[in-house]
């Protein structure tokens, strides 16, 4: 059984990457999208979230007000560091959880995606441990595009996260990300192909 982690800085091309894994058969867990059904309204995760930062975090639905909150925390480090004390270890249980059940549905290659396999200090649960890069401005551009950020808040959401450099010193493979999807497509496919080689005993 190979359980691969998949990382990187945000906006980093990691969802290419993860499109790529899924194209070829192999399911990805996505830490991002767990991190969404935690605190889906009626959770444990989404009532210690509320308990933390107050029901103006609370939309007239009863969901969680993902924007506002997010702005509070990369603008405040107390506040983050207290969401990531709420919501990691429900993250990660959550993932263990799916992971599991991949597996025992019987796939052989499972991948996890999270942006903080690194910082948590996980990388050795997730062998190999693959690393997406780009290079700072297009990251900067990609996030500003993508969230509708000002450059300096694009920047503080960067920095919040491991430097990609000690990522990719942690790596066993790397995907760069900085020329067209086709050549991202490329570096991955042929990672997959190392991964299928390896889950059938050979090197």
């Amino acid at each position: 059984m190979i359980t691969f982690g998949l990382t990187g800085g945000i906006a980093s091309g990691k969802s290419t990457v993860t499109k790529t894994f899924r194209n070829h058969g192999i399911p990805m867990v996505d830490a991002d999208v767990i991190a969404r059904q935690v605190v889906e309204v009626g959770t444990y995760g989404l009532h210690q979230v509320i308990g933390a930062f107050g029901t103006q975090y609370l939309q007239t639905d009863g969901t969680l007000d993902r924007i506002g909150l997010g702005k509070h925390i990369f603008a405040n480090r107390e506040a983050r560091n207290l969401i990531d004390k709420i919501m990691l270890p429900l993250i990660s249980a959550e993932s263990d959880v799916q992971l599991k059940k991949l597996h025992e549905g019987g796939h052989v290659i499972v991948g996890y995606d999270a942006a903080l396999i690194c910082e948590m200090g996980n990388c050795e649960n997730f062998r190999p441990l693959i690393v997406v890069h780009c290079p700072r401005d297009t990251q900067v551009a990609r996030l500003m595009s993508r969230n509708s950020l000002t450059r300096d808040e694009a920047v503080a959401r960067i920095e919040a996260q491991m430097a990609v450099e000690k990522k990719i010193a942690l790596a066993d493979y790397v995907v760069d990300t900085s020329g067209s999807i086709e050549y991202s497509i490329k570096q991955t496919e042929e990672i997959i192909q190392i991964l299928k080689e390896k889950s059938n005993g050979s090197d």
